[in-house]
């Protein structure tokens, strides 16, 4: 058997060059029929994809992140303890529920409402309008209140380069004029168009169109833009991320929805120091009320008898059951605080507030039911931020806060016959002395009794007095649960 060479393998009789040939000639003729498809086919693709790409915006990430206090992995905040070094309690935080937080529909109805999102400025071009932002040159602000809204739509304003404070307003065959600063009362409903920032930078040739959408779809459209994630559940790290077209504005609507939600984080942590302080407002105003009506009593008494001043006897007296005076005082300031306390409970009208606990018994069981209490009336105010009152969850944490609240008012009962057999053992042991009261002249023994009722109320009155400045110091002083690690910035 012969092995072919190198050569030898390459060498075609004629019948196989024909047979080549043939082949190569049709295949040209196939390709010359369909040569003139080939071309339009590419063009027509080139033609939409340039088509596309001018008429599609880029989308821009802006990202920013934020580090929450989360009590279970002890993130620690300079001064974040203020309340519970004044008797305050705050609720308890995680880093879960914070990332909820971000996600809920009231905290970008804000957002939105505040920076008008609804509301979008375009200028005209030979494929596409381009949104602007940060260069827009007016304002359009819409006028909405409780009994009024505005219709969306477009316009199209065009000012007037005689007098650039005055400009033309279309809007399909409608055609209003104005001035800057004016409100127009449209078909659509009232707005307010004023010069922006950018505004002194504008060509008055150019024509400015303003589209204005429905406030739930802009709500809805920038909450599914957001993105929440804590990708590390070693750290209490909170990542934002929004998509959006125009990258000035995506860091602005970032930074405002983290603005608001610290400001609501702040307001939450406050209310527990404004029931507090309305309580004690309260209480203030009954107190000074009875103790000005007692110095009136002792008053009129001493000018009645002319009486100047007491003798020695009842200096020696007062002496001898100051110390037992002191304890019952002490426990009836207490008992009246209680008591006080067991009133608040029992209003319905305070349901739905936190119990004020700067004003709580020394009493371990007491304190920690309080604490929970105002912690689950806290997480239903938040929960509330993105549920409905008739929701499971909420209606769990009502039958819970009711169990609690008589719990609570059971512990008071049983602080309050505490306090009040303690009070009838003091004056059972201050019995001894009622027989030397008796000694002392009848004028002198009102007397007596008179400054004792001034003694239990003005102690009970420079009681309230320093839990109130207790409490407005507190307040002043309160911060948010988290602090800004990264400041919204889009990606190149």
């Amino acid at each position: 058997m012969q092995i072919p060479t190198q050569n030898d393998s390459f060498n075609f009789d004629d019948d196989e060059k024909d047979d080549i040939r043939v082949l190569l000639r049709s295949i040209g003729s196939k390709f010359l029929t369909i040569y003139p498809w080939v071309i339009v086919s590419c063009t027509v693709g080139l033609l939409l994809a340039y088509i596309y790409l001018r008429k599609s915006s880029p989308l821009y990430n802006i990202r920013a992140s934020i580090l929450v206090q989360d009590d279970k992995k002890g993130a620690d905040f300079a001064s974040a303890n203020v309340l519970q070094d004044f008797g305050l309690v705050g609720g308890k935080s995680s880093v879960d529920n914070e990332a909820e937080i971000f996600k809920s529909r009231s905290l970008m109805e804000n957002v939105v409402s505040d920076l008008q999102l609804n509301v979008h400025y375009f200028v005209p071009m030979k494929l596409k309008d381009a949104e602007i932002y940060p260069t827009r040159p007016i304002d359009f602000t819409v006028i909405v209140n409780d009994t009024s809204s505005f219709a969306p739509g477009k316009f199209v304003l065009k000012f007037d380069e005689a007098n650039i404070t005055h400009f033309n307003l279309s809007s399909g065959t409608h055609i209003y004029k104005g001035r800057l600063g004016d409100t127009l009362l449209l078909e659509n409903g009232r707005v307010v168009i004023s010069a922006a920032k950018a505004f002194k930078h504008w060509q008055l040739e150019n024509e400015l169109i303003i589209n204005v959408s429905p406030v739930t779809g802009a709500v809805q459209r920038y909450k599914n833009a957001l993105d929440v994630s804590i990708p590390n559940k070693l750290v209490s790290i909170i990542y934002l991320t929004l998509t959006e077209t125009v990258p000035q504005k995506g860091e602005v609507i970032l930074m405002s929805l983290i603005n608001h939600y610290l400001q609501e984080n702040v307001n939450d942590k406050n209310r527990i120091a404004d029931s507090t302080m309305r309580f004690i407002d309260e209480r203030l105003g009954l107190v000074s009320n009875e103790l000005t009506g007692i110095e009136k009593d002792i008053q009129s008494f001493m000018t009645t008898n002319k009486l100047a001043d007491i003798n020695q006897q009842s200096k020696l007296l007062l002496e001898n059951t100051s110390e037992y005076t002191r304890q019952r005082i002490s426990q009836e300031v207490q008992l009246s605080v209680v008591m006080a306390l067991q009133q608040f409970l029992k209003d319905n009208q305070n349901n739905l507030r936190v119990v004020p606990s700067s004003l709580v018994m020394q009493d371990a069981n007491f304190v920690s039911i309080i604490e929970r209490y105002n912690e689950m009336q806290l997480q239903r105010d938040k929960m509330l931020m993105s549920l409905t009152p008739e929701h499971p969850s909420i209606l769990s944490i009502d039958k819970q806060l009711t169990n609690l609240r008589l719990e609570l008012l059971s512990s008071i009962s049983s602080i309050k016959r505490g306090l009040e057999v303690s009070i009838a053992e003091l004056e059972k042991r201050s019995a001894t002395f009622e027989g030397e009261i008796v000694k002392v002249p009848e004028k002198q023994r009102i007397f007596l009794d008179y400054s004792r009722q001034q003694a239990i109320k003005q102690e009970l009155y420079l009681f309230l007095l320093k839990k109130r400045e207790e409490s407005a110091i507190s307040k002043s002083s309160t911060i948010a649960n988290a602090r800004i690690i990264d400041r919204p910035k889009a990606d190149t």
